[in-house]
């Protein structure tokens, strides 16, 4: 892969100046890899997949059986830890003894894949059955109690040699109050180099951190004799990987929803590339048995969490919904009840009261005690009333997972509800409470009574069909639906697009033309190219209706002829078919001045050095639709050119606020001459041809498609789509 910054020269003409001659490289060859990891963590005892159809233990193992058959290196499995059921992350919580059922599900699996190594994390001790699963399980950890003097209760690390590669692991459980345990685990830092200082010769250590990212963070700058640190437990960024000074950190994903693989080559910085666990063919899956053994049980409780700040307004409200809804749900569900992180600042006296006082109550005792103090009933009288003095004073211990868990699922205003994986943000009266909680659960039908089935037509829609909420803002409201008129269609678009927008259009539409029976034609087949000319389509994916929408949705459509084409601001139709097809190409334009573009662009480079894909990734300066005419701007666009013309391999740098050594009083000129300014008019055009914003990060694939980019991870997966493109 080439990294180049593409800046206007003199003459005028947009051409690639070159960044980093060699910041990437074609994939590993199989003959070059002299080792592959397959690295998991943090399951969550997930067997089963989420609603979306993603990960899940069963379908994880099948997908690392089917990567082991391609041989083509050693291949080592190696976990992080957190597969345990219970505690706050488990998706389906159902009690101590049927954890305990699950957890041992989980061991079952994972013994039948063959890990090389699994560290412990929090979740494990919270079970007290360690000293079980390591009769299933290469279970490793630095920082346990040792079982006597001379007994470790599980090897610190663990040596592993397969295939002429020699592997020292080291696994870390983190010492954080998270869970109550019989085993409290020591300093990890201290743990890891008292494990490392004797360790015998290898050709990578790799240590299995689950302490998060800001401890194997402080892991890496403390302790030496470190190639590789694989983090679980935590994590902020979106990044597969990462580097902490020289050593590189490789994150987790939760609940089996990819498999992370890491290709080391000596003397090279490892290739990280997530595998996502799709919905794979029927098969039966690794540990399917012990699955079924377990028997029907109770329902499955997803956990249902409610983020409620004091000073809320509505907050009140909800918090009186949850304590009065008692009597019309069968709880067949555990309520967390938590407290949202603060933008800024540690928590008031009375947040961390209540996040102490929450281990002691039931939850609706709990949300009458939240209702009180939000009330103004000072917390000290709350705490002699309920007999809770020993909390008052209370650290931010209690409130670690609710300021995590906020801050990850960006929560930006309370109250919020996180129900079987989806965000609700606002006000909620108890109807709407009534209805997220019975209709967002698995067997919601079977967990409530006299519930509403539907709050708008809007929940009452599917395609095909014309939906209505009758009697709506009421318990009795349920969904009358009837079979909608068929709506001729075609939608035209390119199998060779690396962004799937087909499917996305028609969800998009569906609610407004529930009849819509769209043919999908292929661009480049004779049909698609007769539409494409006749009705003069621009941009892909295209829906074209053979009849009029009627009003008001004809507004959206432009009529052509006989047909009426979906306006492509509607759509989100992001092909260009203007512009030629350049595969493996991907270019990025950055408005610099803004500071956040200039961050998100840094994680864009980290991820693309990590993931090593063969692709041409460049970089454009975003400018603003008139040449500035204010002197510090001209002055910031000419130090920009200098920056591209001068001093190419000082670019990361510049985006990083360093000193470079460029003369100011060169910078000013270059900014007022001719040549400049009509270099920069020429990159203005560019950018009015694409008919984008210009107020945040551009990314443009194969020099015709607009792409959504979120973050790192999304990149990552992008990358790997156009390496493979064709």
């Amino acid at each position: 892969m080439y990294l180049r910054i593409l800046t206007p020269p003199a003459a005028g003409i947009v051409a690639p100046i070159l960044l980093a001659a060699s910041c990437g490289s074609a994939p590993v060859a199989p003959e070059e890899l002299d080792a592959t990891i397959l690295y998991t963590g943090d399951l969550h005892a997930a067997i089963q997949p989420d609603p979306d159809g993603r990960g899940g233990a069963s379908r994880r193992a099948r997908a690392i059986e089917a990567l082991r058959a391609e041989g083509n290196a050693p291949f080592f499995l190696l976990d992080g830890g957190g597969f345990a059921a219970g505690g706050p992350y488990d998706p389906e919580p159902q009690g101590r003894a049927r954890d305990v059922e699950r957890t041992l599900a989980i061991a079952a699996i994972m013994a039948a894949t063959g890990y090389d190594a699994v560290a412990i994390g929090d979740e494990e001790l919270a079970s007290g059955l360690v000293d079980t699963l390591a009769s299933f399980l290469p279970l490793t950890s630095a920082n346990l109690p040792r079982m006597s003097a001379s007994t470790p209760r599980v090897p610190a690390l663990r040596r592993i040699e397969r295939g002429g590669v020699r592997l020292n692991v080291v696994a870390l459980t983190s010492d954080e109050p998270l869970y109550e345990g019989v085993l409290t685990p020591g300093d990890p830092i201290t743990a890891a180099r008292d494990a490392l200082q004797d360790a015998p010769r290898a050709d990578w250590t790799i240590v299995l951190s689950h302490l998060g990212e800001e401890r194997s963070i402080e892991l890496a700058k403390s302790v030496g004799k470190i190639d590789l640190i694989l983090n679980a437990h935590r994590r902020q960024g979106t990044l597969p990987a990462f580097m902490a000074g020289e050593i590189p950190i490789v994150q987790f994903d939760y609940l089996g929803r990819s498999l992370i693989r890491v290709d080391l080559k000596r003397g090279a910085r490892p290739r990280v590339r997530p595998i996502p666990i799709e919905r794979e063919p029927a098969a039966p899956a690794i540990g399917e048995e012990r699955i079924e053994s377990m028997g029907p049980g109770s329902l499955p409780r997803p956990p249902i969490d409610i983020y409620m700040s004091l000073g809320c307004p509505h907050c009140e409200e909800a918090a009186e919904s949850l304590r009065l809804i008692g009597d019309n749900i069968l709880w067949n569900f555990e309520l967390w009840a938590r407290l949202q992180a603060p933008h800024s600042g540690p928590y008031s006296p009375e947040e961390r009261f209540l996040g102490c006082a929450r281990d002691e109550l039931e939850p609706v005792d709990w949300l009458a005690l939240f209702l009180s103090i939000s009330r103004g009933e000072p917390h000290e009288s709350s705490a002699e009333r309920l007999a809770l003095s020993h909390c008052l004073g209370a650290d931010e211990s209690f409130l670690v997972v609710d300021r995590e868990r906020t801050l990850r699922l960006g929560i930006d205003e309370t109250p919020a509800l996180f129900v079987a994986n989806r965000l609700h943000e606002g006000a909620v009266d108890p109807l709407t409470l009534e209805w997220l909680l019975c209709a967002g659960l698995p067997g919601g039908e079977l967990s409530c009574e006299g519930a509403p089935e539907c709050l708008s037509d809007l929940h009452c829609t599917k395609r095909g069909m014309i939906g209505t909420c009758v009697g709506r803002g009421t318990r009795e409201a349920h969904c009358s639906r009837v079979d909608a008129p068929e709506l001729p269609a075609v939608l035209v678009h390119d199998s060779t697009a690396v962004s799937e927008m087909e499917d996305r259009l028609l969800d998009v539409v569906a609610t407004a033309l529930p009849g819509l029976a769209p043919r999908r034609i292929e661009r480049r087949r004779p049909r698609g190219r007769g539409w494409i000319s006749r009705l003069g389509i621009r941009h892909l994916p295209a829906l074209v209706l053979e009849s009029d929408p009627g009003e008001p949705l004809d507004a959206a459509f432009t009529r052509e002829g006989a047909h009426w084409v979906l306006d492509p601001e509607i759509s989100g139709a992001n092909l260009d078919l203007t512009r030629e097809r350049v595969p493996r190409r991907l270019d990025i334009f950055v408005p610099l001045l803004d500071r956040l573009a200039r961050s998100i662009l840094l994680e864009a480079i980290e991820a693309a050095l990590f993931t090593r894909a063969d692709v041409d990734l460049r970089l454009f300066p975003l400018l603003p639709r008139e040449v500035p005419a204010d002197a510090e701007q001209r002055a910031a666009w000419g130090e920009l050119l200098v920056v591209g013309e001068r001093a190419p391999n000082e670019w990361l740098r510049y985006l990083t606020d360093e000193k470079l050594e460029i003369d100011g009083r060169y910078v000013s000129d270059l900014a007022r001459d001719e040549p400049s300014e009509k270099a920069l008019k020429e990159l203005a055009r560019l950018l009015d041809d694409l008919e984008v914003e210009r107020d945040h990060l551009l990314f443009l694939a194969e020099n015709r498609e607009i792409v959504d980019i979120h973050n790192g991870l999304e990149l990552v997966e992008l990358l790997i789509r156009l390496e493979g493109a064709r």
